[in-house]
């Protein structure tokens, strides 16, 4: 159910921000969770940094939802 739920939202973000600025975020996203010795804080700080290098002009906020979607997406993967 979970899984349903985490799809659908990222749908409802790439209608939101686009295809392309989805896929920058969950790039930068992928990335900073991979590089060893990070924070969880330190991990967030890079991949805001690349996403605002990045990405079209998307809102704060947008920006912040596919960021956390992007997040749960990769937990999700990782246990499931």
């Amino acid at each position: 159910m979970k899984s349903i739920l985490i799809s659908l939202l990222i749908q409802v973000i790439k209608q939101l921000i686009g295809s392309t600025n989805w896929a920058e975020i969950f790039q930068a996203v992928a990335d900073a969770a991979l590089t060893p010795g990070l924070s969880g804080a330190e991990r967030r700080q890079r991949a805001l940094d690349r996403i605002e290098q990045e990405v079209d002009a998307v809102g704060s906020s947008l920006t912040n939802l596919a960021l956390e979607a992007a997040v749960q997406l990769i937990k999700s993967k990782k246990t499931g």
